[in-house]
């Protein structure tokens, strides 16, 4: 249950340093100690399992070595004629037994890992998918993670929140993960975007001719030539990428929007960073003194180190900019922006009113949170290894990329005044599980397509029954198809010439399906018919 005490984290960056780092670490190491108590594996039989299937691996690989010895004496053996007897009555037999001794070693190797595969398995069935965000919820207060994200509250973030989700068809939902931190509700999401783009392509002939010329005394001769040719073609093709984004609401600065990108400021050091800011000071009076001409009420702050390593100068609201950003919130920025005890200057920061965006480089190309799947092993120091790693890297980019949201303390805040909503549809996922959901599909099960680029999945609601939402998922992609152009050269024998250039040619391929989405633990679902499940949410034919 959510405290109705809001609370405040005043200074991100020492806050991790010197509290919640250690706060997290402490009690994953207790989560996972617990669960290793309640699972009653025998940890010292597992390493003594494990030490065995090493030794006889060790031994596999030294009667391997040795056959290869044996095999490579009988050829030579058999080149040399008269030793051949010697090779029937020594070398094969060797051979066979050193075959039988393989063959048992790869049993023994098979039956060991079995047995540590069953040994472990007790602890691997304990782990859950929800176990990092249950952990962040027990180390920093007042945050809270959602099962799923639900239409109301995708609805909520819209009509309170200023949240913009178009229907954007060249963008999927990889996954998402929701929850709110002082009931002001996030969203983290993993996307996979498509763009229409070109490529160019490159082909090459060779030509030989005979040119004949005349030396200094006139006489006629004959030399070879020969010349590459090298042609391009420019074709269209799509390109794929991921992108990671946090979308935080809340009620301060409701009529401010501004941006700023990533400069990596870490890396300056305090000289260049003197030299960067003096040089900003001058571009900070020209805006200023443009914007009293056009009558508009930008006017640098006091604080021009802010102003600078910020750049927030798009901002079109500079009351509510400086009621955001208090003399702590300013130094909590440039902090965060110069440290480079971890990410420093990595993100991406915009504001569209009461939608706050982050978009850090180092969350890009990463789960957003560690999986059952990445803590299983047949060996407990590999999941011990595996459970605390993972946990606190996770824990690490996911505090950071709330850190420049954190610096202002005001963003923290409670939201209230909210206008009660109400669903008539019954509609109960957002389209963005759909995606997420439909993105881990077999699409060659589900869909006809023969698809040999990644795939853009989009939802569309149809109803909803017995607590069942009934979509469409449409998906694209492209078959590649190859081609050969020929393009038109001069060479220099002086004769126009055909150069062939390859391209593949991108075909649009796609297919839609009617589904169904409902809560994995549903009476209605049966677990044979569960095409794909995540975030306690389940599709189903």
């Amino acid at each position: 249950m959510v405290s109705s005490v809001t609370y405040t984290i005043f200074n991100p960056l020492e806050e991790y340093k010197n509290k919640f780092k250690k706060i997290y670490e402490d009690n994953v190491n207790s989560f996972f100690n617990e669960l290793v108590s309640k699972s009653n594996v025998d940890i010292e039989l597992n390493r003594k399992t494990l030490n065995k299937q090493k030794d006889i691996l060790n031994l596999l690989n030294s009667l391997k070595s040795k056959l290869s010895m044996m095999k490579f004496l009988r050829v030579v053996m058999i080149i040399i004629f008269i030793l051949l007897p010697f090779v029937f009555w020594k070398i094969n037999p060797k051979i066979k037994s050193i075959n039988l001794e393989i063959e048992k070693c790869d049993k023994k190797i098979i039956d060991l890992y079995n047995e540590s595969v069953n040994q472990m398995k007790p602890l691997n069935d304990l782990f859950t998918d929800f176990d990092s965000l249950h952990l962040v919820e027990k180390s920093i207060p007042n945050i809270t993670y959602n099962s799923y994200f639900s239409f109301s509250n995708e609805n909520n973030m819209k009509k309170n929140y200023d949240y913009i989700d178009e229907y954007n068809n060249e963008e999927t939902v990889l996954d998402i993960i929701s929850g709110g931190y002082n009931n002001n509700p996030f969203i983290y999401e993993k996307k996979l975007v498509h763009t229409m783009g070109s490529q160019v392509y490159h082909g090459h002939k060779t030509i030989y001719w005979t040119e004949y010329y005349y030396d200094s005394h006139g006489n006629r001769h004959s030399r070879s030539r020969s010349q590459t040719l090298h042609a391009a073609l420019e074709k269209p093709k799509p390109f794929y990428d991921t992108v990671t984004t946090l979308t935080y609401c809340a009620q301060a600065g409701d009529n401010l929007s501004f941006s700023r990108n990533a400069k990596h400021y870490e890396k300056k050091d305090s000289k260049e960073i003197e030299r960067i800011v003096r040089k900003g000071e001058r571009n900070l009076k020209k805006l200023t003194d443009e914007a009293i001409k056009k009558n508009s009420d930008f006017m640098a702050m006091a604080n021009t180190t802010f102003e600078v390593l910020f750049e927030a100068f798009d901002r079109n609201d500079e009351i509510q900019f400086r009621t955001l950003f208090s003399p702590l919130a300013q130094t909590n920025m440039v902090e965060l922006i110069r440290s480079n005890d971890y990410f420093g200057d990595d993100f991406k920061f915009i504001k569209n009113k009461r939608t706050n965006i982050i978009i850090s480089e180092h969350s890009q190309n990463k789960i957003l949170a560690p999986k059952i799947k990445d803590y299983h092993s047949n060996s407990y120091d590999v999941i011990k290894e595996n459970f605390i790693k993972k946990n606190m890297a996770f824990f690490e980019n996911m505090y950071f990329d709330l850190a420049p949201l954190l610096a202002i303390p005001i963003l923290q805040e409670e939201s209230s005044k909210l206008l009660e909503l109400e669903n008539k549809s019954g509609r109960l996922y957002s389209h963005k599980e759909y995606e997420s959901l439909a993105s881990r599909l077999d699409f060659i099960k589900v869909f006809n397509l023969n698809a040999k680029t990644p795939i853009i999945y989009k939802a569309k609601y149809l109803n909803t029954s017995n607590q069942v939402d009934n979509i469409c998922i449409s998906a694209y992609a492209y078959d590649i198809i190859p081609n050969i152009d020929y393009v038109t050269m001069y060479g220099g024998d002086g004769n126009l010439h055909s150069v062939p250039v390859p391209w593949d040619e991108y075909i649009l391929v796609n297919d839609s399906k009617v589904l169904s989405v409902c809560n994995i633990d549903n009476n209605t679902v049966k677990e044979k018919d569960i095409e794909v499940y995540n975030n306690n949410l389940c599709i189903f034919k």
